[in-house]
Parts: C-alpha cells; structure tokens; sequence
C-alpha cells in the first residue's frame, strides 16, 4: 500500500504511514483524528460471505483471522485542539463518535450493511486532544457517546482534557462516556456467534495510561440508559492499567444501570493503579448502582483467569438526591455479583491495596418496599446469591482503607446495610483492611438496618456461606452515629436495628460454626443519639448481631 500524504497549511508534507503495526497511520491534526474512522473494519464485509458459505453450521474459528490483521495502528505525533474543527464541521451534535459498537448493533431489529471495528491500537504518545465536545439531544441517533463509540482494540498513552459530554432528552441513547463506549474482546462475541471456544480471551484488550483532565459528563432527562462513567460504561475481557481520571459526572431525572467515575461495567477484566477524582451528583433518578472506579465486577461465563482491581485510588464526593431503587453505594466498587451454581470453577477476585476516601451521601431515598440499599467504603454489594457449594472464599479483600464518610439521610425502603469497608459481603475474606472514616444514618425509616463498621451483614441466611473478616480494624472517631430513626408503618411488626462497632449482623458462623471474625480491633464508638425502640434491635459491641447456630 502507498503511504498517504498531507499537506500541512506551511506547505510542507507529511508521510501518514500505512496502518502496519511497524508504520502506523501518524496523526497530527484534528482531521486525521476524524479520519481514523475511515481506516475501521467492516465486520459485514468478512461475515456475508462466511453465512452463505456455511448455512448448515457455524464457520472455524480460522475463518475469522483476517480479523487478527486488519492493520489499523494509529500514531499521534502532536497535541490536537478539536474546539474548531467541531464547530465547523459537527456544529449541532458536536463530534460523533468513532466506529461502531457491536452491542448496539446486536441488539438492532435488522443488520446493518456495515459493523465498523476498531481493531488495532491508537498510541496516543502522551499528546493532548483538547476540547472534545458531544452534545446529544431527542433528535439525534447516537447510542453510545465517546471518543470512540466502541473499541475491540488497544488505547495507549492517551490524554484527553476539557471534554464535555451533554446528553439531554435522548431516548437512543445507551450508554455516555468521554473515551469510550465500549471496550471489548471480539472474540467474546465470536465464541457466542459459533458455539466454538477456540477463540482467544487471555489476550485482553488493554487500555494503558489513558488520562482523563478537567472532563465533564452531564446526562439529563433520559429515560433509559445502561451505563454512565468517564472511560468507559462497558468492557469485557479488557484490562485497564496506569490511568487518571478527574472529572464530574452530573445525572438529573433520569433512568440507568450504573453511574462510576471510571469504569461502569467490568467483566472478566483488571484495573490496576486506575485513579479517579471527581464528583458525582445525581438528582431525582431511578438507578441501580454508583462507584467511584467500578459499578459493577465480575468474571463471565467461559472465563478462568484470575482477575485483580490493586494499587487504585478514589477521591472526591458521591452525593445522590431524591433518588430511588439502587442497591449499591461505594467508593470503589459497587457490586460484585460472584459465581452461581453452575460455575464451580468460578476464579479468584483480588482487590488489593486500594484506598478511598470519597464522602458518600444519600439525601432522600424513597423506595417501594421491594428493593434495599447496601453502601460500602470499598465494596457495596458482594456475592449476595453465591451459595453453599463453594468451601473457600472467591472474593479477596486485603490492606485497603476508606477514610471517607458515609451519610444516609431521609431514607423509607426496607433493607439497609452499611459497613465502613463492604455493605454487603458473602463469600469474601476481608484481610488487613482499616475503616478511618465515619457513618451516619439520620432522619430516615427503614425497615432492616445492619450497621458495622468493617461490614454490615457478613454472610448469607440462605446459603451455606464462606465468609472471613482477619486482622481488620476501625481506627478512632471512626464512629456509628444514629439520629431519628423511626419505625416504618409499611413493613410488618417485626423492625430491626443491627449495630455493631466492626459487623452489623453476622449469619456467617451459623453457617459454618465458625469465627468469621478474629484478629480484629474495634476503636470506634456507637452513637445511638435517638431511634425506636423494639424487641427486634441489637446493638451489640464488636458485633450488633450473631445469628444462632442453630437457626
């Protein structure tokens, strides 16, 4: 292939490259960023062929190797301000997003004539795109906002700063983000498409010191959404490693899944030394999950590696008004829902030597009785179905701290669980883990409370759990203060307040007969200021309530 060329406004030329991974296309003006949507590949264009071919039976997985060369490598060689090119060329909706995201496409009643992939890698080389802008409303068709709408490639050494992204009144609108849509290992979807796992998934897609400075992401009156969060919603079998992000994610009267500062949907992938500051502010929302770095953790089906979230730091404010029906609040992670029963080799999650101190706070959470809360410093919700054919802990938790502030004010739903490092936590071991920060639930009327400071209900009263909290500690004026509790009229008789200075309630050792916790200090203090009284309530010291073993 002939190289390119381009002739700069000083009449010199620059040789653009081929695409090959030894002479990538070389991006030096906001034009040629543009144009890297013209180098993708058309997926259309490999799979006609292959489903006249093979009408009986799915194709090899070697039919699908022209994908491992589709030559898509980019190069930026110097900073590029997009604030003109966009006024010019994309004046009403602001820049479209790069390429396709296969999601989206799939889930589209008819088959596109094209499926635009980003394949390769972009090498960013520590250069600045400045002034990225996106302004969505009712009439356009964008449905994944980014950079990119989608990536099945490498991001490397890229930096993004003064991005605004603005979603307002878009009904096709599935998920918004400053970098990307999607990140995503195709062979996922090839493995889905054949019935064939010949397809590679150890080799991730990566996305390394990848910046995020000064961005914004604000959504607003949107029906429905999946995922919302800076650097991408959704990633599949893709590992993150060595970025920033600082920004502010603002969600007004709108519906979704996930609201992260980060990192919306993880599965099967890693973050490792990932750092997230900023805010999120959310007002008059229906949603399931915030987090400050990871709305939601896990490992898929047909996935075996070992994963690990290590070495990431959270700071800055979560603060959600009016808002109903999500389940988990968190600094770091927001749910982990672990393995089910058909997933005996379900493999290890680590998250190691992370630490938080985002404040969070509720303000006004009204539900309908059918949903409860669980608000965590680290995690939110862990493992909340694994069940009894597991021996041994999958989750691992050691040496992180929250040193944040946990505030639930004005809150009517009927299950709420708070602990200063997890909310929620089953089938987990929690090793050297410290809570520095503090709690407070005030003003509210909620049904079943459990309150600790490392967790508030450890294990499971279903399930057969393995759960362990080991040399784990709540550090001085790390306290539990409560103030004007009530009794709910909703709910039945049967109100309940489980406080304890390191669990709020514990079905673990019922399980197992077992002390899930030992090694542990508690140097905190339970501030019981004014609630109602019941029979039901425990407040206990190191833990509110143990449930009997023989229940």
């Amino acid at each position: 292939t002939n190289p390119k060329e381009f002739t700069t406004e000083d009449g010199s030329v620059i040789t653009l490259g081929t695409g090959c991974a030894t002479d990538p296309y070389l991006i030096y003006t906001p034009g040629q960023l543009d144009d890297v949507r013209n180098h993708l590949f058309d997926l259309m264009s490999l799979l006609i062929p292959l489903m006249e071919e093979y009408t009986m039976e799915p194709p090899p997985a070697s039919a699908f190797d022209p994908l491992k060369n589709a030559n898509q490598n980019f190069s930026q060689i110097r900073n590029i301000d997009l604030q003109n090119y966009i006024q010019v060329k994309y004046p009403l909706e602001g820049w479209h997003p790069i390429g396709d995201n296969i999601f989206n496409v799939m889930e589209a009643s008819e088959m596109p004539e094209h499926i635009d992939l980003f394949l390769g890698n972009y090498n960013g080389n520590n250069k600045i795109i400045d002034n990225l802008l996106i302004n969505i409303d009712a009439s356009s068709a964008v449905k994944s906002a980014g950079l990119f709408s989608g990536i099945c490639g490498n991001l490397f050494n890229m930096n993004l700063r003064n991005a605004n992204v603005i979603c307002n009144s878009s009904g096709n609108l599935s998920d918004a983000s400053v970098l990307t849509g999607l990140a995503l290992n195709i062979n996922m979807i090839l493995i889905e498409m054949t019935g064939s796992f010949d397809f590679d998934l150890t080799n991730t897609v990566k996305v390394e010191n990848c910046n995020l400075y000064n961005t914004n992401l604000q959504v607003n009156n949107c029906p429905y959404l999946n995922n919302i969060s800076l650097l991408t919603p959704v990633a599949y079998f893709t590992d993150f490693t060595d970025c920033e992000i600082n920004g502010n994610v603002t969600v007004n009267n709108s519906r979704c899944q996930i609201v992260s500062l980060a990192i919306g949907e993880l599965g099967s992938g890693s973050a490792k030394r990932v750092k997230a500051n900023g805010n999120i502010n959310i007002e008059q929302c229906e949603l399931a999950r915030i987090s400050g770095l990871v709305g939601a953790w896990n490992s898929l089906e047909f996935a075996s590696n070992d994963i690990s979230i290590e070495d990431c730091v959270t700071t800055g404010r979560i603060e959600a008004k009016d808002t109903k029906y999500f389940d988990s609040l968190t600094g770091l992670i927001g749910q982990i829902p672990g393995p089910t029963s058909d997933m005996e080799d379900f493999p290890n999650m680590y998250v190691k030597n992370c630490k938080s101190s985002m404040d969070l706070t509720i303000d006004g959470y009204n539900g309908n009785g059918e949903y409860g809360l669980a608000a965590g410093g680290i995690i939110g919700n862990c493992c909340i179905t694994a069940g009894e054919y597991f021996d041994e802990t999958r989750i691992k938790l050691s040496d992180c701290e929250y040193s944040g502030n946990i505030t639930i004010n004005d809150m009517n739903e009927y299950i709420l669980e708070i602990g200063g490092l997890v909310g929620t936590g089953n089938l987990i071991s929690i090793d050297n883990c410290e809570f520095k920060g503090k709690i407070n639930y005030e003003n509210s009327s909620t049904f079943q409370v459990s309150i600790g400071g490392l967790v508030g209900r450890l294990g499971s009263y279903i399930y057969d759990s393995y759960t362990n909290v080991r040399n784990c500690s709540t550090s001085a004026g790390a306290d539990i203060t409560l103030t004007n509790i009530t009794e709910p009229t909703d709910y039945g008789d049967n109100y309940e307040l489980n406080i304890g200075t390191l669990i709020g309630i514990n079905y673990s050792d019922c399980c197992r007969g077992t002390d899930s916790l030992t090694g542990c200090s508690a140097n905190n203090e339970l501030k019981l200021i004014s609630y109602d009284d019941s029979p039901y309530n425990h407040f206990g010291g190191e833990q509110g309530y143990i449930y009997p073993l023989d229940a």
